[in-house]
């Protein structure tokens, strides 16, 4: 009874430990591992898709007259992270539907038009 009892403890912590090896080896199927400043631009891209191409455009080229084109904006990360969160003109605001990391994400996402 003992030798069985210690042979179920000693497969029971391999796979224990087996088991914290994969939660910080890879980033989960689906999800990026943030950039170097913490940023998901994997995410900011799905948010962009979802929320903001139905008007600027999947290029950042405006599908909306009333949509600003985003290839030629020069605003800063900061200016960008305030329209997002609070909204201007006709754009909504998305401080209630994204938290501020996801926005923060696709002002600094948007970069990749001007470049």
């Amino acid at each position: 009874m003992g030798l069985r009892l210690q042979t179920k403890a000693t497969a029971l912590l391999f796979l224990g430990v087996l088991g914290l090896m994969a939660c910080g080896s890879s980033s989960p199927e689906g999800h990026e591992m943030p950039d170097a400043a913490g940023l998901d631009l994997a995410n900011a891209s799905r948010n962009y898709a979802m929320k903001c191409a139905m008007c600027h455009g999947e290029d950042g080229k405006p599908v909306l007259a009333t949509a600003p084109d985003l290839r030629t904006s020069n605003m800063t990360v900061e200016e960008r992270v305030a329209i997002i969160a609070y909204g201007k003109g006709t754009m909504p605001p998305h401080r209630n539907t994204l938290d501020m990391p996801s926005i923060r994400g696709l002002a600094v996402y948007l970069d990749k038009f001007t470049d």
